[in-house]
Formats: structure tokens, sequence, C-alpha cells
């Protein structure tokens, strides 16, 4: 997927401006942010109970994507929308992301929007020490 995102920005112009280390950096911080959501995904796979479930589950994600920095600067939503996307997970890996390449996107102004590059690791990290173990615990339980 990572792949067929970057083709296609590269088709419609985008490009790393600060090297290609700095971007090999982003790649791994876009993978790193996809290896925490999928241990959150395979958590709520395993307690929740039939299929109909998990793919009711797929329609809490999309807030998580549109309210970040990664489409919109958040300055321009509401407050409490604001307050959200400055504090998502993605917006601190996409803000990162921007910096890394080269191509700065949001101005911040508040600490999570300054430490973008920080948050971007914290993020994850904090994801999957929550959502591993307790994947792993309700694997574990599936068999008692």
């Amino acid at each position: 997927q990572l792949i067929v995102m970057v083709s296609c920005g590269l088709i419609v112009g985008w490009r790393w401006n600060d090297g290609l280390g700095r971007a090999l950096i982003a790649f791994g911080l876009l993978l790193l942010l996809r290896f925490a959501v999928i241990w959150v995904g395979v958590y709520l796979g395993l307690i929740l109970k039939t299929p109909e479930s998990v793919s009711g589950l797929s329609i809490l994600i999309w807030p998580f994507g549109m309210l970040s920095s990664a489409f919109v600067s958040p300055q321009n939503m509401p407050r409490a929308l604001e307050i959200f996307a400055n504090w998502n997970p993605l917006s601190s890996t996409a803000s990162a992301v921007r910096e890394l390449c080269g191509n700065p996107g949001v101005a911040g102004g508040s600490w999570i929007t300054d430490n973008a590059m920080l948050m971007a690791i914290a993020w994850p990290v904090a994801l999957i020490a929550v959502f591993m173990p307790f994947s792993i615990r309700a694997y574990r339980s599936l068999g008692s």
C-alpha cells in the first residue's frame, strides 16, 4: 500500500525535498504507525464475537482519518475537533512525514504540533505497548 501511495504521489508531482535518507525515515514512521494500528485491529478482531460486529467496527475508523491533519488544517475545524485532530496519532505522523520530506504542512502553535516528530514515534510505541499484550492475552483465552 505504501508503494502504491508513493507512486501515486510521484505521478501527481509530489517530491521529497530533503534527500532520500530523510524520506526513508518518513516511510519508516508510516510503517511504524501501520504496525501499531494492526495490533489495535488484531485485539478488536479477537474480542468481537461475530463477523458483522467486526465489519461494523470499520465505520469507526473513518473519523480518525478524517479528523486529522492529513487532509485539512485542524485550525480550520471547530475547537473540539481541532483538539481531537491535533492529538490524533495520524496527525503527528503526517506532520513528521511532511517535515522529513521537506514539505512543511500545517503550522502548529501547540505542544503536540510542535513536537510531531517525537509524537510520531511515541504514539505507535504506546499503542503497541498496550494492544500487543492485550492481543496476546485475548488470543490465549480463545482456547479456554
